[in-house]
């Protein structure tokens, strides 16, 4: 059977199905299904997550950011049906070489040198690795990356992912990522961008990086 909608996993892992629609749930679950595999254990964790809760009233902030992460749940959604919802991944800035570390947490710099950039994303479990560096032509710059998993590990996860940089719906220059995780796009004229780096089972979404080397 194809992929029961959201609403339905949720009332299978509520008991609320009826017995013929559980049991259709349950032999989708037992073909193999990573998505709803994926969508179950989310809810798990968030419903969990909720019986903890002991209400406090959230900063203002905190809500700006909950309605932009669901925001996002609902254009992945769109794009990429049930699987979008579990797989889109926003990356926050932790290290700009321009500014210093931004999180108490960030992994060390690598080195720069003059006339460039580095910029450190993480979007838990991965890192996002940008160095930004003038191009052959004026004011045209090229943003080697790496897609960083920990210690190593898992890199298939990082492997084939399309890089897109996009701005106002439109893709300014796109590259796919080696088995290594790296990228290099060349060509992008100075300015503030989103970067996307997706495949079948994840994105990952830099929003207003600021692609400059000052």
């Amino acid at each position: 059977m194809p992929c029961p909608n959201f609403e339905k996993l949720i009332d299978y892992a509520d008991a609320r199905l009826a017995t013929l629609e559980a049991e259709d749930v349950e032999r989708h679950l037992a073909g193999g299904c990573g998505a709803c595999r994926d969508a179950l254990t989310w809810y798990a964790e968030f419903a969990a997550s909720a019986q903890s809760d002991e209400s406090v009233e959230p900063p203002a902030w905190l809500m700006r950011r909950a309605v932009a992460v669901f925001a996002d749940a609902k254009e992945a959604a769109a794009r990429r049906g049930l699987r979008g919802i579990v797989a889109r991944l926003r990356a926050a800035l932790v290290f700009d070489s321009l500014a210093g570390a931004l999180a108490g947490d960030a992994l060390p710099a690598r080195e720069t040198v003059g006339g460039s950039r580095q910029l450190l994303y993480n979007a838990l479990p991965y890192d996002v690795d940008l160095l930004i560096a003038g191009g052959d032509a004026p004011s045209e710059l090229v943003v080697t990356g790496q897609v960083l998993t920990p210690d190593g590990e898992e890199l298939e996860s990082v492997r084939g992912l399309t890089v897109t940089v996009e701005r106002g719906g439109e893709t300014i220059a796109s590259a796919e990522t080696s088995e290594f995780g790296e990228f290099t796009l060349a060509g992008i004229a100075p300015g503030i961008y989103d970067l996307r780096l997706a495949s079948a089972e994840r994105e990952i979404l830099l929003v207003g990086t600021p692609l400059s080397v000052d």
